[in-house]
């Protein structure tokens, strides 16, 4: 319960205070009339407070099956406009929550089950997408729902989307040049990652590290760029940073030829056989335009928001117990690492392994994978020739 703190002295004047979760309100007495009349206006404030706390309680306690998400936002909307009529919030805000939920308002989720949110709130964040929102106003859209939810539960009860996460920074996880540590999962994250995913995942996560392609080129991969005759993906477009298709990739490079893992082949003509895509002869790259028949479509044919691709790869880590810092892109330091090792028995030249990867330049794959292609273990004589010259003797 709420109560009422005080007298204090804040500068000449005293007041009582009022201290609720969602700030403090203070009662000047001089400017109430005196200490009496002070701090009744104090007690009704808090008694105003309990009130509608107490009502926002009781509704959440009392939910059922039948309660659904259209019913958090009508309770926080109620709880909210309790607020503002205690001056605690500003007119203009309840309606500018108003408009974030009519997106919402607008999809099938609105009448999902409270409590299912839990495993659909990635589908609802991509719907807003599919519907034309573009990244900032998901953000704001799925930040508003969830803090809804938390207001909305009560204490002692876990919000069913306290685990969700929006990641403002996701459009930088793509690109290579934002590259400030090379992070490798292992061979265990990796199959642990593996076995909590679904079948659609588990193949996009093994595309990802047994060919080095980015998250937007997966995302933009289409059936007729993949040359099953001769075992060959050919990488010849992308998708944006929300879901559209482009054959505009990120270096001249990029476009490229990556061997297909004779294992991932029979999984993605099975794959093609169940989404019904009539296959082309050989493949159908070399054609103009993007290609439509995605490998990994949403539920409406397009590809996924990259958004999207993060919070799923977060959520399967998590599941899986995990502790990976890397976003997706570190798969394709995997795919790159193994590539090394090839390079090492002397079956792959540093140049070949910088195509493959579709890089600017030699000298890029040089400073990101430098360590790994020259590590300090295997420039031992380096240590030993300085050690033993002439030339250092003084160090003797």
């Amino acid at each position: 319960m709420i109560g009422v703190q005080g007298p204090f002295t804040k500068g000449k004047n005293q007041i009582y205070r009022v201290v609720t979760p969602h700030g403090s309100k203070q009662f000047s007495i001089n400017k109430a009339g005196g200490k009496r009349q002070a701090k009744k206006l104090a007690q009704d404030y808090a008694n105003e407070y309990n009130d509608a706390a107490d009502k926002q309680t009781s509704h959440l306690l009392n939910m059922g099956a039948d309660y659904t998400v259209a019913d958090i936002i009508r309770i926080f909307e109620d709880y909210f406009e309790q607020l503002e009529n205690l001056g605690k919030r500003a007119d203009t805000s309840l309606g500018t929550y108003k408009n974030l939920f009519n997106r919402i308002k607008s999809t099938k989720y609105i009448d999902l089950p409270y409590q299912h949110i839990a495993e659909q709130y990635l589908d609802l964040e991509e719907c807003l997408y599919i519907n034309g929102w573009g990244h900032d106003a998901v953000s704001k859209t799925m930040k508003a729902l969830k803090y809804a939810y938390r207001i909305a539960t009560p204490k002692g009860i876990t919000s069913p989307m306290a685990s969700y996460i929006f990641d403002n920074g996701a459009s930088n996880t793509d690109t290579d040049e934002d590259i400030n540590e090379v992070i490798i999962p292992t061979q265990l994250e990796l199959e642990s990652i593996l076995k909590v995913a679904n079948p659609k995942w588990q193949l996009f996560y093994k595309l990802a590290a047994t060919t080095g392609m980015r998250v937007s080129e997966l995302r933009g991969l289409a059936f007729d760029n993949i040359d099953f005759a001769n075992n060959f993906i050919l990488v010849r477009q992308q998708a944006t940073q929300n879901f559209k298709l482009t054959t505009k990739l990120k270096t001249k490079k990029s476009n490229r030829d990556i061997p297909l893992h004779l294992g991932l082949k029979k999984l993605l003509l099975e794959l093609r056989n169940t989404l019904n895509i009539v296959p082309n002869i050989g493949h159908n790259s070399q054609t103009k335009g993007v290609k439509t028949n995605l490998v990994f479509p949403t539920s409406v044919g397009t590809a996924h928001s990259r958004q999207h691709i993060w919070n799923v790869f977060e959520k399967h880590k998590q599941a899986a117990s995990v502790n990976l810092k890397g976003s997706m892109h570190c798969f394709r330091h995997m795919y790159a690492s193994n590539l090394i090792d090839f390079h090492k028995h002397g079956k792959m030249s540093v140049l070949e392994i910088s195509n493959a990867l579709g890089h600017r330049s030699f000298t890029f794959t040089e400073e990101v994978y430098g360590h790994l292609i020259y590590p300090r273990s295997e420039r031992q004589q380096l240590v030993n020739d300085i050690s033993n010259a002439q030339n250092f003797a003084f160090a003797n």
